[in-house]
């Protein structure tokens, strides 16, 4: 089971599991769709239809969600925020001097080498892809 600080809601109707023994039987068979939201626990069966993003706002929300999941599966309250470490890396290795938002840049790009050569829409690079153009403008407001 998933311990989160939120719950990315873009799936159809999560189950809200009431019981511990419910908790636990799910939990068991299908761990990685089980989430925990400070006292209430989510089930999502693996072929729940997600809702897909169709407006600006609604990818803007799915990306905030992305955001704060990814964030809270690594261990950081504020949400993701590994570009940082992953570009000292980076520049340590090569010898390069990229920045923060220049590696957000690139993850962007990637999303959208994929999105591009994909034969048809890939939610999951739209939905990234937007996630990374607001990191990279945190990144460049911080760099000022």
């Amino acid at each position: 089971m998933k311990k989160v600080n939120a719950f990315r809601r873009d799936y159809v109707n999560p189950v809200i599991l009431e019981t511990a023994a419910a908790v636990r039987a799910v939990n068991k068979h299908d761990p990685d769709h089980t989430w925990r939201v400070g006292d209430t626990c989510y089930w999502v069966p693996s072929d729940t239809p997600k809702h897909s993003p169709e407006t600006a706002s609604q990818f803007l929300r799915s990306a905030d969600a992305i955001l704060t999941e990814r964030g809270t599966n690594y261990d950081n309250p504020q949400g993701e925020r590994s570009m940082g470490k992953t570009v000292a890396v980076f520049n340590i290795i090569t010898g390069h001097n990229i920045t923060e938002a220049e590696g957000w840049l690139f993850m962007q790009g990637l999303k959208d080498v994929r999105q591009w050569t994909a034969p048809t829409y890939h939610q999951d690079s739209a939905e990234d892809s937007v996630a990374y153009s607001a990191l990279k403008a945190e990144a460049l407001a911080e760099a000022v």
